[in-house]
């Protein structure tokens, strides 16, 4: 199904979510690598990561990433965080706000640890933290490919906006829970 701006609620909040779904397996999806937002110091902080997992009955999206990165430190001390999607030939915007829990060295951690390629294992292994000046050219720590460092983002999506841009006119909605249901309402783009 295309974006069609006359489409119901439910029908654009699920397409959305099934947006969400294939960008988690393809590399291609315009989707595949939103920014998540955090603050950091009164500041927002912004930065590219890859999606790496939905759950729409719960609500949930998912990224990964290295315990050590200002990232975690940011969501430690205020768990909220934005996720901002664009698709340039849709012309679709997704918004969500989330309430973001960290796994690390616990279950949830070491079953994702298990799907991933032995490839990736180097994404979470370097021997300093991600963002500190490399002291070395070498900075792969190959000694021990291991999950130390690996955590799930899990996060649970609290609202929901989609802005189509279209010709016809633009369409804003902004979706949140109410009495345990997603509700839409329109927006002035």
């Amino acid at each position: 199904m295309a974006w069609e701006i006359h489409s119901s609620f439910d029908v654009l909040f699920d397409h959305a979510w099934s947006q969400l779904a294939r960008a988690t397996a393809d590399p291609r999806h315009a989707w595949r690598y939103p920014a998540l937002g955090t603050v950091a110091a009164g500041m927002p902080q912004q930065r590219t990561v890859v999606i790496r997992g939905v759950r729409q009955a719960e609500s949930l999206v998912w990224a990964y990433t290295d315990g050590r990165s200002p990232k975690v430190s940011q969501l430690q001390s205020q768990p909220k965080a934005s996720w901002l999607f664009y698709d340039p030939k849709a012309r679709v915007q997704l918004v969500m706000h989330t309430q973001v829990q960290i796994h690390n060295g616990d279950e949830v951690s070491r079953t994702h640890w298990e799907r991933l390629n032995p490839v990736q294992y180097k994404d979470y292994n370097t021997a300093q933290a991600p963002g500190t000046q490399a002291a070395q050219v070498d900075y792969l720590n190959e000694e021990s490919w291991d999950s130390t460092h690996f955590c799930v983002l899990m996060a649970k999506v609290l609202t929901l906006e989609l802005l189509m841009l279209n010709s016809e006119g633009h369409v804003r909605l902004h979706f949140s829970v109410v009495d345990g249901i997603w509700v839409g309402q329109k927006l002035v783009p």
